[in-house]
């Protein structure tokens, strides 16, 4: 990384809790998560305590078209070098050498692949110039780790030829160099920005280690891509975006990963960047199934995850704009410092918490670890340094501005003078939040649907939590222990949207609203799985239903059709019909044939 401006957030019924007003926007809200917040014109002159925001996620294409320095992603292939390969009879061309099964590309260009190497490798070797890779039906499997390997090169790009099949593997028995340094550890490995793309397909089998890697950035545009692997999926440590296609991971390690955490000699560079704007991603991984060091966004993506750890982790900002997010196995299911949830579809499945807002880097050690430092800022900051432009993008992108794009993606992060996340622990520090603490974490739902079912906390919040649209249904198994359908460190304030929270304990924290009323049921005795406990107005009206996924006996409901100070009927079994179901919940609709529990007023 070279670059300074790369891309780069009980038994009675009883109504509980007052009002309390919240932010009016989505974008104050997201402003509302630092000490102080700033108008976009006066970005530049940020320090202390301020907000500054990640590049909007709309930006995404353009930003990565010219990083990547691919201007046309439609691959000329006319006036191709063809080369076929064969096991002890590949024939070299020009700007490509031949030494056994091994066959390196020496000189920039675009060169058309097919054919099979059983024991061989392809290798490219082009100093810094730009090379093309048409792959048409190549089979090449490698005794070694990297059966492609790009060890020197500008900007590669690996087309996929309309119709083709493609296999990288490795064989039995490869293993990493472990004592050679930078030794390749991937089955496709580049120490060059890497581009993935074109109609045909994709298999790679990494036998050692990791499936593809890429030491900068890697983009994956179109296509049939899969991947099995032995330990991760699929790796650009600088940044790993996803644009189009079908990409299918199973990993023994993490699924798909950015994990450089200070830019190497770049000490302005944003890294560490997951980036999911389009294509079907479905990952199953034995330890997190998308994991970005600094950021996680997502938009437009259809993204599918069964992980043995979290389904998708980030030590900083986590964005869901639009697309659907499954995480049908975790233990956690989304984890971030700071969250936003602005839109599409999210459900996750977790035997612990669902939804987890805590972290940082350096949590272990009982704070923000990089606080403190002074003026300046440090390389390890969440963004350290300035915040990165582009010459037709100024500085002052920061949450409410026009300019950003999509504001409500923007996370948070450092401003001109090295600023911090608040909660850091130093003034102009570049420090996460530390532990046991919620400054500078927040979540912020402001649209789309979010079903969490939970074995521990459904939606778990070591953090300042704002909800200003969307609908959220959350459930938890736990029986006590401090754990429950909804736990919030900080503040809790509701004033849009619509909020279901059931569970086996009354610990459930009912937010404070500001725009609409609020319930907060004990059912007494257990309610049990599938039974329906419903809401009804004083016009008979069925507001919200819902129907047990486990058994239950606490309710926690606020949604746009209960005002404060008005009387409502709880009431189980029976049937509703009409209505909008989301999950088994019901919001609307009529009620009929269920027994009355008794009656409350909203809060």
């Amino acid at each position: 990384m070279t670059h300074p401006t790369r891309w780069f957030a009980a038994l009675g019924l009883a109504a509980a809790l007052a009002l309390s007003g919240c932010a009016a926007s989505i974008d104050d809200a997201v402003a509302s998560t630092s000490a102080e917040t700033t108008s976009a014109s006066d970005a530049n002159e940020a320090t202390e305590g301020t907000t500054t925001s990640y590049v909007a996620i709309s930006d995404l294409t353009e930003l990565a078209y010219e990083d990547l320095g691919i201007a046309d992603f439609d691959v000329e292939t006319s006036g191709s070098v063809t080369v076929t390969l064969a096991d002890g009879g590949t024939s070299g061309a020009a700007g490509v050498s031949v030494d056994g099964d091994t066959v390196t590309v020496t000189e920039g260009g675009v060169y058309r692949l097919t054919g099979t190497l059983s024991a061989g490798r392809i290798v490219v070797d082009a100093q810094e110039d730009d090379v093309t890779l048409i792959l048409d039906g190549v089979d090449v499997t490698s005794p070694d780790v990297g059966a492609l390997l790009v060890t020197n090169a500008d900007d590669v790009q690996i087309y996929l030829a309309s119709g083709s099949t493609n296999t990288l593997a490795d064989a039995e028995g490869a293993a990493v160099d472990e004592a050679a340094v930078d030794a390749p550890n991937a089955t496709l490995y580049s120490t060059a920005d890497l581009w993935i793309g074109g109609p045909g397909e994709l298999i790679v089998n990494a036998v050692a280690e990791d499936g593809i890697t890429s030491k900068d950035s890697l983009v994956l545009d179109g296509g049939d891509v899969t991947v099995t692997a032995a330990d991760d999926g699929i790796r650009g440590k600088d940044h790993l975006v996803v644009l189009s296609g079908t990409v299918t991971v199973n990993a023994g390690g993490d699924g798909l990963k950015s994990d450089d955490e200070d830019g190497g000699v770049d000490a302005s560079a944003t890294v560490g960047v997951v980036w999911m704007s389009g294509g079907s991603i479905d990952v199953t991984a034995g330890a997190d199934g998308i994991e970005g060091y600094r950021q996680v966004s997502i938009a437009d993506a259809e993204v599918t995850v069964a992980a043995g750890d979290d389904g998708v982790h980030t030590e900083g900002f986590m964005g869901v704009a639009s697309g659907t997010v499954t995480v049908s196995e975790s233990y956690e299911g989304l984890e971030a410092a700071v969250m936003v949830l602005a839109g599409g579809t999210i459900s996750v499945v977790a035997s612990d918490d669902g939804i987890n807002v805590s972290g940082g880097p350096g949590v272990e050690s009982g704070g923000g670890p990089m606080g403190g430092m002074g003026a300046g800022g440090n390389a390890n900051g969440f963004v350290p340094g300035e915040m990165p432009t582009r010459p037709d993008r100024p500085a002052d992108v920061v949450p409410g501005s026009t300019d950003s794009g999509d504001p409500a993606l923007d996370g948070t992060g450092g401003a001109e003078t090295g600023g911090r996340v608040p909660g850091g622990g130093g003034a102009q520090g570049t420090g996460f939040p530390g532990a046991g603490s919620t400054d500078g974490r927040s979540l912020l739902i402001s649209g789309g649907t979010l079903l969490i079912s939970a074995g521990a906390d459904g939606l778990d919040a070591n953090a300042d939590v704002t909800m200003t649209g969307g609908i959220v249904v959350t459930t938890s198994a736990a029986a006590g222990g401090g754990d429950s359908s909804v736990d919030v460190d900080g503040t809790f304030a509701i004033e849009g949207g619509s909020l279901v929270a059931t569970g086996l304990t009354d610990q459930t924290a009912a937010p404070t609203t500001a725009g609409q009323g609020l319930l907060t049921i004990g059912l007494g005795d257990q309610v049990s799985e599938q039974t329906r406990v419903t809401v009804i107005d004083a016009k008979g009206n069925a507001v919200v239903s819902y129907v047990a996924e486990k058994s239950m006996s606490s309710l926690v409901v606020s949604a746009a059709g209960i005002t404060s100070g008005e009387t409502y009927t709880v009431t189980t079994g029976g049937t509703v019909s009409g209505g909008t179901s989301v999950g088994t919940a019901t919001f609307g609709g009529t009620s009929s044939g269920a027994a009355e529990l008794g009656t409350l007023a909203a809060s």
